[in-house]
């Protein structure tokens, strides 16, 4: 179990919280993190307690936030020096997100996330091929000119080749959406403001 101490883009508050998988739990807040400022540790069994614990001694730093996943866990910046020197007096091994086993765990879940969409994907076009075309697997993959075992892959793993979407999605008349995605000023944009990050 860890105890994270997540400080937010601007710097002016920290989310201390738990979770048994730290890297899964920050991609699923809807919030934007520090990564660079942010820390947690590997606290194991008392992790509840030293939380619950944590929140009360820093209940005077606690920020109102809009209701969302995790809002109740926010305090000002300053609480995070202390939270850390509190977490540090019991046997806890102290960790970065900048150490090559933390950016390696965040690979692995921006992987995971990835299949996850996927999946997602499949699962809307099966409901669409199911109840808006009223067609089987075979039917569907026919009619999309690729093979059945494809198709069926594709919807039960949500893997596929670019090809195989691209018809998948051609077939739903989305493929304008694509194009004007991938048009020349559009990535070269996509381009220019990734060079300026």
């Amino acid at each position: 179990m860890h105890i994270y101490l997540l400080v937010t883009e601007d710097g002016s508050k920290v989310k201390i919280g738990k979770a048994n998988d730290v890297f899964s739990r920050m991609r699923g807040l809807p919030y934007n993190f520090d990564l660079k400022k942010s820390t947690y540790f590997e606290v194991g069994v008392g992790a509840i307690s030293i939380e619950k614990g944590i929140h009360h001694l820093l209940k005077r730093f606690s920020i109102e936030m809009p209701k969302m996943d995790g809002y109740s866990e926010f305090f000002d910046i300053e609480a995070k020096d202390i939270a850390e020197g509190i977490i540090s007096l019991g046997d806890c091994t102290k960790k970065n997100f900048t150490d090559i086993e933390a950016v390696n765990e965040l690979n692995r879940v921006e992987v995971e996330d990835k299949h996850i969409v996927g999946k997602d994907i499949a699962k809307r076009i099966k409901a669409i091929r199911v109840n808006d075309y009223g067609m089987t697997q075979t039917e569907f993959a026919e009619y999309l000119n690729i093979s059945t075992g494809t198709y069926r892959k594709f919807e039960w793993s949500g893997e596929s080749s670019l090809t195989s979407f691209l018809k998948v999605i051609q077939a739903f008349g989305k493929l304008e959406g694509l194009e004007t995605l991938l048009t020349p000023e559009n990535a070269e944009r996509k381009e220019r403001s990734r060079v300026n990050e």
